[in-house]
């Protein structure tokens, strides 16, 4: 049987493969009139305004509550004693551990190099969504995780294993507005920033293609897995998964629809643009002839 670190090389190569495939696939049938080129920076105040505005706010209300109820029912603690257990086993977890630190941004920066070297806006604009989204949740995340203070769960159960920071077996230990920031201490595990980065791509990517309903299929299961994977690895509790999905997903997926219905915007305006000039090259002329004089409407396409 292969040791390891074989198997997380060979599984390195295929999630790679599979990876590139969809990212191409995110291109096809690209659009015949090309839209607006939308960079990463795009209405970046804007989009993150608009996943906190109106009911949006109930996604990021609902990551506080479910977290309460999680930590307080028991739920938490219960969750970690069955993953104590490694009923799926160490490496998947040190994997999605490992892969939860780039594979979001490797395909997102892959879609706006190659739009951009293809002169292909559309797909600028799909790299644009996934990489604003990936860094947007990543610094929500980032504040959330030291205002909150949570530290991580037991490794294996055992309050002497060895940790380069201190764990908790208490659920509900949580230090608001922590000021000791340092290492050691490790309360900077609220939300989970590898499901909120994970979902978040996923989610802005199937926002800015709707009807690519595959993205969907494929890329929420990889999140989940992601989830479990942090879990298996006793570097999160289960509501730390529940809040980062949560907080992920509505501020990738309000980043992508936005993404998409500025490049649409602009897209149809250039379309109305070639449209009125047409429009603007057709006239009425008055033709003579000898016996009579005549209307004519001349067009030029």
């Amino acid at each position: 049987m292969p040791d390891f670190p074989l198997r997380m090389k060979f599984g390195r190569v295929i999630f790679i493969f599979l990876l590139s495939t969809a990212v191409f696939a995110a291109a096809e049938n690209p659009s015949p009139v090309a839209g607006k080129r939308l960079h990463p920076w795009h209405n970046v105040f804007g989009n993150l305004y608009d996943s906190y505005a109106g009911w949006n706010s109930l996604w990021h209300l609902g990551a506080f509550g479910a977290t309460a109820v999680l930590a307080q029912s028991g739920a938490d603690n219960a969750t970690q004693r069955f993953f104590w257990k490694d009923p799926i086993g160490r490496d998947f977890g040190r994997v999605g551990l490992f892969l939860g630190w780039f594979w979001q941004i490797v395909p997102a920066a892959t879609m706006y190099l190659w739009g951009l070297k293809a002169a292909d806006n559309e797909l600028i604009g799909a790299g644009s969504a996934t990489i604003q989204a990936i860094a947007t949740t990543g610094l929500v995340t980032m504040v959330l995780k030291y205002l909150s203070g949570r530290q991580a769960p037991l490794k294996d159960g055992d309050p002497n294993a060895a940790s380069s920071f201190t764990r908790t077996d208490n659920a509900t230990d949580f230090r608001f507005f922590n000021t000791n920031l340092g290492q050691s201490e490790g309360r900077f595990f609220w939300p989970s920033g590898h499901t909120s980065s994970t979902i978040t791509f996923v989610s802005a990517l199937y926002g800015y293609y709707p009807d690519k309903h595959w993205i969907a299929w494929i890329g929420y299961p990889v999140s989940l897995a992601m989830g479990l994977a942090v879990i298996e690895n006793d570097s999160h509790w289960l509501s730390d998964v529940v809040a980062g999905a949560m907080i992920g997903h509505i501020i990738g997926y309000t980043t992508g629809q936005n993404f998409r219905r500025d490049f649409a915007g602009s897209r149809d305006g250039v379309a109305s643009e070639r449209q009125a000039q047409k429009i603007r090259f057709a006239q009425a002329s008055v033709i003579p002839r000898r016996d009579t004089a005549y209307l004519a409407a001349i067009f030029e396409f």
